[in-house]
C-alpha cells in the first residue's frame, strides 16, 4: 500500500525509527536488482513481490510473539500484550496512512441503454462496437476511450460496467476481462474487426494523417463469408448489436446497415452520452 518510491524509507522511518529507513532502502535497493534480470523486467507488476514478502514477515512475527509467550510469566499477560501491540500498531497507522480519511469515491454514471437490455426477456449476448479503439497517446490507462463518452470514470472497464448492469454475456478481447463470455471463433473474430476498421476515419481524425475504412471491410468478394461469420455469431447467441453513434460516419453506418439488415428485428437509439444505437438482430424466420 505505501508503493515503492523513493519516499518508503521515510514512510517506514515513522513505523520503525531508523531501523525502517535501513528496511525501506533494502527493498527499493532489492527490487531495482530483481527488476534489472531478464524477463522479471517484463513482468507488468514486478514489485508484487512485496505481498508475499509481508505475509511472511507477519507469520514471522506471529512466531516470535508465540515463542515469547511460552515463557511462564508473560504467558500470563499475553493478551495484554497482544492488545497493546495492536492498539499502538493501529494508532500509528492511522497516524502515517490517514486510512481514517474518506475513501475517494467514484460516482457512477446511469447507462439506460444497458438497463434496457437487461429489461428484456429471453436469452441474448451484446457486442459493443466498435469493439477495440487505438490505444491512446499517452500510453495511460485513464486516458482510454470509454464507450460513446458516458463517462470518464469508466476509463478501462466500461464494457465491463455495462455488464454488470444488463447482466449478459459480452464478445471481448480477452475473455478474461469479462464475467460471462460470448464464444469467438476465427471468422467471427474477423467480422468484428472490419467492423471496427470502419469506426477509424472518425476514431482517427484529429490525427496527421487519419485512416481510412479498409477495402477488406467491404469487399464484395468477401460478402458471403461475412454473412456466414455473422449467421454464426447469431447462432451462438448474438442478439444486440450496440453501436456507438459518434465513431461512425454515414458511409460505415451505411456498410454497416447493409451487412447486416436482413437481420435486424429492431433498431432503438439511447442519449447516453454522445449517442447509442441498438440494433436488436436475429436468425430470420
Amino acid at each position: 500500500s505505501m508503493g515503492l518510491n523513493g519516499r518508503l524509507p521515510v514512510h517506514l522511518k515513522q513505523w520503525l525509527g531508523g531501523t525502517g529507513v535501513f528496511l525501506g532502502e533494502t527493498i527499493l535497493y532489492l527490487n531495482n536488482r530483481l527488476y534489472a534480470f531478464p524477463g522479471i523486467g517484463q513482468i507488468r507488476f514486478p514489485m508484487r513481490w512485496l505481498i508475499p514478502g509481508s505475509l511472511m514477515f507477519f507469520v514471522g512475527a506471529g512466531y516470535g510473539l508465540a515463542n515469547i509467550y511460552r515463557h511462564p510469566r508473560i504467558k500470563k499477560v499475553a493478551f495484554l500484550i497482544s492488545t497493546i501491540f495492536a492498539l499502538f500498531g493501529a494508532l500509528n497507522n492511522l497516524r502515517s496512512s490517514r486510512i481514517d480519511l474518506g475513501f475517494p469515491m467514484q460516482t457512477l454514471p446511469k447507462v439506460e441503454f444497458a438497463e434496457w437490455i437487461q429489461e428484456q426477456d429471453g436469452f441474448g449476448s451484446v457486442l459493443l462496437v466498435p469493439n477495440k479503439r487505438p490505444p491512446p497517446d499517452s500510453g495511460k490507462r485513464s486516458d482510454l476511450p470509454v464507450f460513446a463518452n458516458i463517462s470518464p470514470t469508466l476509463a478501462s472497464s466500461d464494457n465491463q460496467y455495462f455488464q454488470v448492469i444488463h447482466g449478459r454475456p459480452i464478445y471481448a478481447k480477452p475473455n478474461l476481462k469479462t464475467l460471462s463470455s460470448q464464444s469467438q471463433n476465427t471468422e467471427i473474430a474477423r467480422l468484428v474487426r472490419n467492423w471496427d476498421d470502419m469506426a477509424l476515419p472518425m476514431l482517427t481524425a484529429n490525427k496527421p494523417q487519419p485512416s481510412k475504412i479498409p477495402p477488406s471491410a467491404y469487399d464484395p468478394r468477401s460478402a458471403e463469408k461475412r454473412k456466414a461469420a455473422l449467421e454464426a455469431f447469431l447462432t451462438k447467441g448474438l442478439r444486440w448489436i450496440v453501436l456507438d453513434k459518434e465513431t461512425y460516419n454515414d458511409q460505415a453506418m451505411e456498410i454497416l446497415r447493409d451487412q447486416i439488415t436482413r437481420y435486424i428485428v429492431q433498431e432503438k437509439e439511447f442519449d447516453d452520452g454522445t449517442g447509442v444505437i441498438i440494433f436488436e438482430v436475429a436468425l430470420p424466420d
